[in-house]
Parts: C-alpha cells; structure tokens; sequence
C-alpha cells in the first residue's frame, strides 16, 4: 500500500493545502477560492484554451474575442436621420452642433425627447466628419433658442490626458431607447488612426440577429469541390467564429474546408469530421479575428471527392464589422 502523506487537508468543509509549501484550495461555503500558500493572498490559475461549450474561458480567449473593441458608456438614443443643416462650431473637446431653427422638435431623436445631460449617438451628421458621442447641452425652446449638443468627454480627442485613444476603429457604444435603434450596438469602421474633426467618423451597426442582418449566415452546401458560400466580407470585416453543423450523412473520406477567396482559412480540413453522425455541430473559435483587406467571398472547399448529392452541410458564421 501506498505511504499517505498528510499535506493540509483539514476537511470537507475547510481548505486543501497542496503540499508542504503549496498554494491553497479553499471552500468559503458558497465559491472556491485559489490561493498562494500564505493561505490569503489570491493566487491564478491556468486554463487551457476552450474546446468545448462547458469549458472554462482564460483571459487569452476573451482578449482575442474583445481584440479592437473599445467601450463607451451607453446612449439614450442616436440619431435616425441626417442632421440636415445643423450647424458645426469649434474641434474636440467642447465642439458643438447647433439645431438650424428654435423648434422643440429638434431636442427629439428617434421618437425620444431627450433632457440636458443625455448623451446621443450621432452617426448622420451634417457630414462624417461630424459623427460622434454627444450630450444634449441646451434644449430648443420653440422661441429664441436652439438646440446645442456638445462632444461627450469620453469621444472628443485623438489621445485624452490619460494617453488613452477615445476615437479609434472599434469604438462600441449600446443604444437604450428609440424607435429603430433601441437594443442596438454601433461600432466604428475603418482601419484608423482618426483625426477627430478631420477624418470621417462612420458607425455601423453590429451584433443583430434580425433575419435580414448581414452578420449572420446559414448556409447550405453540397459536395462540390470548390463553392462560394453566398456571401461577401465587407472591408474591414472580422471572422468570428465559423460553424460546421451536420445535417445528413456525409461521406468519411471527405474534408471540409472553409476560406475566402484571398484565400484566408477560418477552418481548416482537419478541425472537423464529417464522418459524425448528423447533428454533430464543429466550431472553429477564431482568437482575435481575422481582418480582412478587402471584399472577400466565403468558400467551401472540399477535398475527398464524397459522391454526389451524399450530404448537405450547413454552414454558420459571424463577421463584426
């Protein structure tokens, strides 16, 4: 029998000491706690990379989701149409657009009236260059005066005090309230630097999964060699994740691979086995994305010649412009 040592193992309820000079696993009662071997100070422990859908997550994975994306505190509402005739004053810090006329319609953003202090989103301004974080600063009061947003502090310079780049590609921000825009996200396209009040500013949409959203697709394909997937990635595009779900038998000597046409591959042959039964769903989690340079078509490529009309894949992926 094997010599048992007693290394610190004080109870089902308390905390389990790995070695004489080891770090700690503690129970509180409610959460488990790592630690170094003073028994207090928190210690970190390693996670592999995920492979599967219960799967803890390490910090390399979330970054490399999270690569390029910048959060700014969420807006009330934005902006629904061309600020037609608005007027522009100043650069940066303190900028400011001016509503044309008095009238109370103008403190109105898609189908909200917005108070002093709310912040909107401006992604039709007069011009592009225009585009931005703002906050209502004065309200229209249907007689002498207009209404005034003016640059949020957080969306008003190149590189703030702190040596942080407020405006750049990525820059997300949550829209609350409004008529179309409610729920939605906005992100800033372009491969940057920006030049606040020089460059043009243009924000996209991100992150819906209305049926006729582009970011998501589901794609059928057959046994062909070589098959355009039915879609283009727009300049700037981020490749998520790509998702190969089974649906019918397909034949064991087949490969599937999935790419662009530069080409890029986003799944390689050997991530997945179109040989498992149908239902067999194979993610390809792709650490940071994949920018790509240009307009690219989504292809399928096919190696091991399966016979005709023997399987049908479906095909899933996002893009985050």
């Amino acid at each position: 029998m094997a010599e048992h040592f007693d290394y610190g193992q004080k109870g089902v309820n308390a905390d389990v000491e790995h070695g004489k000079d080891g770090g700690r696993d503690i129970w509180t009662g409610t959460k488990f706690q790592d630690k170094e071997n003073d028994g207090t100070t928190p210690a970190r422990r390693e996670v592999a990379d995920p492979v599967d859908g219960l799967d803890a997550v390490n910090f390399r994975t979330v970054e490399g989701l999270l690569d390029g994306v910048v959060w700014k505190d969420a807006v009330r509402v934005c902006t629904a149409a061309q600020l037609s005739g608005w007027i522009a004053a100043g650069s940066g810090v303190g900028k400011t657009l001016t509503s044309p006329d008095n009238l109370v319609a103008n403190n109105d953003f898609d189908g909200v009236t917005v108070l002093v202090g709310e912040r909107i989103l401006v992604k039709d301004g007069p011009t592009d260059v225009d585009n931005g974080i703002y906050e209502m600063t004065t309200l229209a009061d249907g007689a002498a005066q207009p209404a005034v947003l003016t640059r949020t502090e957080d969306f008003d310079e190149d590189v703030n005090a702190a040596g942080e780049d407020e405006v750049r590609p990525g820059a997300t921000v949550h829209v609350t309230e409004g008529t179309s825009c409610s729920g939605d996200k906005y992100v800033v396209l372009g491969s940057g630097p920006i030049t606040v009040d020089t460059d043009s500013i243009v924000w996209t949409k991100a992150g819906s999964t209305a049926a006729t959203d582009p970011l998501i697709r589901v794609v059928a394909i057959g046994t062909g060699a070589l098959q355009n997937l039915g879609a283009i990635l727009p300049v700037g595009a981020r490749v998520q994740q790509v998702k190969l779900r089974i649906t019918t038998s397909y034949s064991a000597a087949a490969t599937i691979e999935i790419q662009d046409d530069a080409p890029t591959t986003y799944m390689a042959a050997g991530d997945n086995k179109p040989q498992k039964p149908p239902g067999s769903v194979f993610d390809s989690l792709i650490a940071g994305g994949v920018l790509a340079g240009g307009t690219r078509q989504l292809q399928a490529v096919i190696g091991g010649a399966p016979g005709a009309g023997a399987a049908e894949v479906v095909v899933e992926y996002k893009i985050l412009p």
